[in-house]
């Protein structure tokens, strides 16, 4: 039918969503077709940036944690919003070819892995679809350019206990000592000292603590007096103490929690190298001492455990104490030495750091004859590892400690025409700008990526090259564009499984300035 032309006395047609008046009509909402705490068989048709199952019911987009693609799966929905739902993954009624056994046994519960249910090569390309949906969906870049870009994701050499790197929580709570990662979608430990990715002298870490805690609390329950009731305690003549440290704003205990040594530790945090030595940091509560005693019980019992340790630290956030050793510990990377302290950032999977430095330098094209800056260089590695290739490189991070490990690395590896800046990105940038400017910059940003500002200062020094080094790629897709816009090009995207197990996946990106 002919709209007619709405000339006086004519009669105008409504077009869907519009009303007579000219505004807009708001368009009815369709029915969710799904029910909290119902029951529902569904086929997965493809994987979220998580590594979840998606499926559609009635067009109605489901989320469904460990199934795969091509699944049919019985699930219970657990949180229904107006365009999506999710739901627990209850029976697997037809197996995917890539299903595998998951070699933890407490899986299912702990929220570190997300992908042990999932064959090495099923995840790889699932890795690599998630890089390739970024840099389409929330890069804005064109299909086919995106295709030609992305290469396959290099496999790391260990999927087991590769990390050098842990951070547990801790709780003591109704008696209860546990630590481990966080269960699922809550915020309580998974209490277990099975962990298919941590290297096995690292778990007995978790045992010490365990044999520690049962220690200390059967002698301090043996040492309550009956006389004064059991919610007191009286002095424990085997620690040596007259009263018993508390935890900020607690008393003599009321509670069992409060006989644990842990008491007041809500992390632990440990890095492990080559050499199989551990750095141990607890994070604390303001205030919280730990006794001689208490340190000396856990000392005797890492040994017990066969754990080398370089140093024990107390951790308020604020300030570090060392309680024995020292507050560093060394590494070799791709033959060089790196001193890193406990809130310094490394990569966390070694032997796959070394490939990743590998692509980042051959992307970056470095003959000897440029100046280079690495922003948010943290200890220095990819820092050094340029000083070999370049004329000159300068390193920026803002973390005190990091930047102080840096420049002790340097003098560790005698690269003096290598130099580090403690500062704000941008304002550091700024200021090289003004005596320099780069052939090639390096970028390895945290998960939230870049800022704009510290991209547009980067632009601003036109360097001929920048090398983006990303461990999220929806930031990465977003920061490309930011570069694209300021008349960078990229030419190659490189993804590295830096965390295997897990949905996470590293990716090294060249950029070079369009003339």
């Amino acid at each position: 039918m002919e709209r007619e032309s709405g000339r006086a006395g004519g009669r105008r047609e409504r077009t869907p969503g519009a009303s007579v008046d000219g505004r807009r009509e708001r368009t009815p909402a369709r029915a969710v077709p799904v029910r909290l705490g119902q029951t529902y068989e569904v086929v997965i048709d493809r994987l979220g940036f998580q590594g979840e199952g998606v499926a559609r019911v009635e067009g109605f987009t489901v989320f469904v944690p460990g199934a795969l693609i091509g699944e049919r799966v019985t699930v219970r929905m657990e949180r229904v919003e107006r365009s999506f739902a999710r739901a627990v993954l209850l029976q697997v009624v037809e197996a995917a070819a890539e299903r595998v056994l998951p070699r933890c046994s407490v899986y299912a519960e702990c929220g570190g892995c997300n992908l042990q249910h999932m064959s090495a090569e099923a995840q790889l390309r699932m890795k690599k679809q998630t890089v390739l949906d970024a840099l389409e969906r929330i890069g804005r870049f064109p299909k086919e350019d995106v295709r030609a870009w992305v290469r396959d994701v290099i496999p790391s050499p260990n999927v087991w206990q590769y990390r050098n790197k842990v951070t547990w929580t801790v709780s003591v709570e109704d008696g209860r000592f546990a630590v481990g990662f966080v269960e699922e979608g809550s915020h309580d430990p998974v209490d277990t000292d099975d962990c298919a990715i941590v290297p096995e002298h690292v778990l007995r870490i978790v045992r010490a603590m365990r044999r520690v805690d049962e220690a200390v609390r059967g002698a301090d329950l043996s040492a309550a007096s009956p006389e004064r009731g059991d919610d007191t305690l009286a002095a424990s003549p085997e620690r040596g103490d007259d009263t018993l440290a508390a935890s900020p704003g607690q008393g003599a205990g009321t509670s069992t929690a409060m006989l644990s040594p842990w008491r007041g530790v809500h992390h632990v945090r440990v890095r492990t190298n080559g050499s199989a030595e551990v750095l141990i940091a607890l994070l604390v509560e303001t205030g919280v001492v730990f006794s001689p005693e208490d340190v000396r019980l856990f000392r005797n019992e890492l040994e017990a455990q066969r754990v080398k340790v370089v140093g024990l630290i107390a951790d308020d956030g604020v300030a570090e104490r060392v309680m024995f050793g020292q507050p560093q510990m060394e590494e070799r990377i791709a033959g060089l030495t790196f001193g890193v302290s406990s809130r310094s950032f490394m990569q966390v999977n070694p032997a796959q750091a070394e490939r990743l430095y590998a692509e980042a330098l051959a992307l970056a094209g470095l003959t000897g004859t440029q100046r280079v800056w690495d922003i948010y260089a943290g200890i220095g590695t990819l820092t050094l590892m340029a000083g070999r290739q370049a004329d000159s490189v300068v390193g920026v991070e803002i973390v005190e400690e990091a930047v102080s490990d840096a420049q002790m690395n340097i003098e560790r590896n005698g690269m003096h025409h290598v130099r580090m800046m403690l500062g704000d990105a941008q304002d550091v940038v700024s200021r090289l700008a003004e005596d320099e400017h780069p052939d090639v910059v390096f970028l390895d940003p945290p998960r939230a990526g870049c800022e704009k500002r510290v991209l547009d200062a980067i632009c601003d020094a036109a360097p001929a090259r920048i090398v983006y080094v990303s461990c999220n790629p929806a930031t990465l897709a977003r920061d490309l564009r930011i570069l694209a816009d300021r008349g960078y090009a990229v030419d190659v995207a490189q993804p590295l499984d830096m965390f295997p197990q897990t949905s996470h996946v590293e990716c090294v990106v060249s950029t070079y300035r369009v003339d």
